[in-house]
């Protein structure tokens, strides 16, 4: 497990209510857990702060990228090349 995946996990259940070992990265975020696009943005300032990454300085490409996340998966990745 990543450290990136571990701190999005823990968000996640402290977002959804959903223990940790209920969530995996093949689920989706809207259907699945029931984070719509502006709790995915509340998931996604936190996640920023705790690994200390700005993504007020996104790009039009990764913002699409962001749009196009559609699973824990998908969010992992994303978060991942955002730290690179």
């Amino acid at each position: 497990m990543t450290a990136v995946r571990d701190i999005l996990l823990d968000c996640i259940c402290e977002k959804t209510g959903y223990p940790q070992d209920a969530v995996g990265d093949s689920q989706a975020l809207e259907s699945d857990l029931g984070l719509d696009s502006i709790a995915k943005v509340e998931l996604l300032s936190t996640v920023s702060e705790r690994l200390d990454i700005n993504l007020e300085d996104m790009d039009e490409s990764q913002t699409e990228k962001l749009e196009s996340a559609k699973t824990v998966g998908d969010l992992v990745k994303f978060i991942e090349d955002m730290c690179k």
